[in-house]
């Protein structure tokens, strides 16, 4: 039986798409345009509006935070969102967290599983936690991250911690230049480098090394209720850090309740937060949480779990009409 034709339209989130990709293709024969004679999936909050104008005989859409794009605080482009929803799209996929609020009176709204790409992160060079007694939280300086609050938090634990990628302005610049450096050398020999990431950034597989380097990870978080900048229910960061086996504290912001549980579930309040987390270090068998933590986020992460939910989804909607 051959498989159905599929185009996926993706602007800026191709590094999301890439771990989706071969999943789709067990169910899908993914074809290189747009076509009235096959389906369409458009991938990001940057693809409403140019995924809506293409030509398919179906529209699908995955939605996730980010990119500027705020339709829970900002309820002109929720408005906006869903009446494009309505004219253009037969399922629209998010995940449980704001998107779920945002969206909640549309019936094309259809939640699935997170997703990140779980083969990165080998569990063969996983250290379990023996202890718990520094902490990391890693994040970008946006609004919505609420990041001071989660180093307020480490500090007052009295535990060893930092936040990542680092704040001082000087010591970003030295790292890009030393990148800079290096592709040039390399350049010069005749070889082909990849080009070194904008000042600010660094490289996934050293925020990987750093989230094996600390015990625990931390994001609490409160709704800062910005207009432009929206966080997931739990961020990359954080999931990446408990696939490692990092003992994981994070706060429902939105009160939607714990997908994980292995994941604690922090007070709010600074200080609160920092006794919770002392308790917890001394209440667990670390050794044997952080090993469940890995595992139950490789195990509900999965994005061949993901993709299958949504493909069922629209395989039901291409067989039905």
């Amino acid at each position: 039986m051959s498989l159905p034709p599929l185009y996926v339209h993706v602007g800026a989130a191709r590094h999301f798409l890439r771990w989706e990709l071969p999943h789709l293709r067990r169910h899908f024969r993914l074809i290189r345009e747009p076509s009235n004679d096959a389906a369409l999936l458009a991938f990001g909050p940057d693809t409403i509006e140019s995924g809506a104008a293409l030509p398919a005989t179906h529209r699908f859409l995955v939605q996730f935070p980010g990119f500027g794009h705020n339709p829970l605080h900002d309820l002109g482009v929720r408005a906006h969102d869903l009446e494009i929803f309505d004219a253009s799209y037969d399922l629209v996929f998010v995940n449980p967290g704001p998107l779920q609020l945002a969206y909640a009176s549309s019936a094309r709204m259809v939640l699935f599983p997170v997703s990140i790409d779980v083969d990165f992160v080998a569990p063969a060079r996983n250290k379990y936690r023996t202890e718990l007694n520094s902490l990391l939280h890693v994040s970008s300086r946006t609004a919505q991250k609420d990041w001071e609050r989660s180093a307020s938090i480490m500090k007052k634990t009295g535990f060893a911690s930092e936040v990542f990628p680092p704040l001082d302005s000087h010591t970003l610049v030295q790292k890009h230049t030393r990148a800079t450096r290096r592709v040039t050398a390399l350049r010069a020999i005749g070889l082909r480098p990849a080009q070194p990431l904008p000042l600010g950034y660094v490289g996934h597989r050293e925020t990987i090394a750093k989230y094996r380097s600390f015990d625990g990870f931390v994001h609490i978080a409160r709704d800062v209720g910005n207009k432009t900048m929206i966080d997931g229910k739990y961020t990359a960061a954080l999931m990446e850090a408990a696939l490692t086996g990092a003992i994981v504290f994070w706060h429902d912001t939105l009160q939607l309740g714990n997908d994980f549980e292995t994941i604690f579930d922090a007070p709010v309040a600074t200080d609160a937060a920092a006794a919770f987390i002392r308790d917890v270090g001394t209440s667990i068998d670390v050794t044997t949480h952080s090993r469940a933590t890995a595992e139950e986020m490789r195990e509900k992460a999965d994005p061949r779990r993901s993709v299958e939910v949504r493909a069922e989804r629209m395989l039901e909607v291409l067989s039905t009409r």
